[in-house]
């Protein structure tokens, strides 16, 4: 088995969170495919132990041994430099390791695929809830390629993160923008993470000193970058630079709340400080 996996020209691949998209596969992360089939991985449980950012996206899913289970998901086949590509896109050997195991096919044929399993192994009693943004691209993946009815119904009724009452009461205790000093897109950049000056970031235009683990947000406004992510747009292919703003009142509601957690995130790290507002993000909200 092992020879002839070497030598195969191509790869197979099960998705079982973000890659259960075809549209996520092919227009966001942009790795080409051969072709995508609705299958399951028995003997293994989808579970939200990849914890990230608690205030944000406190989770992604990964799979985890467990007889009994079954999980649910899409097997994509690639050209190794297409598979190489999707592994670089999951950043690389850094969080998952990939794992060979036997894949069946909704046409009831069994294949040997890769799949992404966390190195941190972590067990389901130590399981987070997803964001809604992240659990509910689960949802429309797994309808999108008609995983079976049982399968989405139990997405679809699984707990998402709501911010805690502290949160929202931290959230509502900040000053209003119009009543900070302003500070220029201009002014901003010099807070990048380039000189000694410390590092800035604009969230929904509250500029808040602190070094986020992205180093993309620094010396910016992430507002803009942020909804791109949430509605499953290419934020590196479509980014303005921190030079776009979106009108928050304007918002659907579970966007302009994505939004804020991004700042809640922000204002969550240690020594983190609201500093001044944008002034060109204030300006856009007025104008409106």
């Amino acid at each position: 088995f092992s020879i002839d996996w070497a030598m195969s020209q191509h790869v197979w691949k099960f998705g079982y969170g973000s890659n259960m998209s075809v549209k996520a596969i092919r227009d966001k992360k942009n790795v080409p495919f051969i072709e995508a089939i609705p299958a399951k991985l028995e003997g293994w449980q989808v579970v939200f132990t990849m914890l990230m950012s608690p205030k944000v996206e406190p989770s992604f899913a990964t799979v985890y041994a467990k007889e009994g289970f079954t999980t649910h998901g899409l097997a994509t086949k690639f050209t190794k430099e297409a598979a190489e590509k999707m592994d670089r896109e999951e950043g690389g050997d850094s969080a998952y390791e990939r794992k060979v195991l036997p894949v069946t096919l909704y046409t009831g044929e069994q294949i040997m695929a890769e799949v992404y399993v966390s190195k941190r192994n972590r067990s389901p009693d130590e399981a987070q809830a997803p964001s809604r943004r992240y659990l509910h691209l689960m949802v429309d993946a797994a309808k999108e390629i008609s995983l079976e009815p049982h399968y989405i119904q139990w997405l679809e009724t699984h707990p998402f993160y709501q911010p805690s009452e502290d949160t929202l009461a931290k959230r509502s205790a900040l000053p209003k923008r119009g009543d900070l000093p302003k500070m220029t897109i201009e002014e901003l950049r010099a807070h990048s993470g380039e000189s000694d000056k410390p590092v800035y970031v604009s969230s929904c235009g509250y500029i808040v000193k602190c070094k986020p683990f992205f180093r993309s947000y620094y010396g910016r406004d992430i507002t803009n970058r942020n909804l791109l992510h949430y509605r499953g747009i290419s934020m590196d292919q479509n980014d303005d630079k921190g030079t776009v703003f979106p009108v928050l009142s304007q918002l659907p509601e579970h966007e302009r709340e994505y939004a804020h957690q991004h700042l809640d995130q922000l204002l969550s790290m240690e020594d983190a400080e609201v500093i001044a507002a944008l002034t060109e993000f204030e300006a856009v909200q007025q104008q409106a």
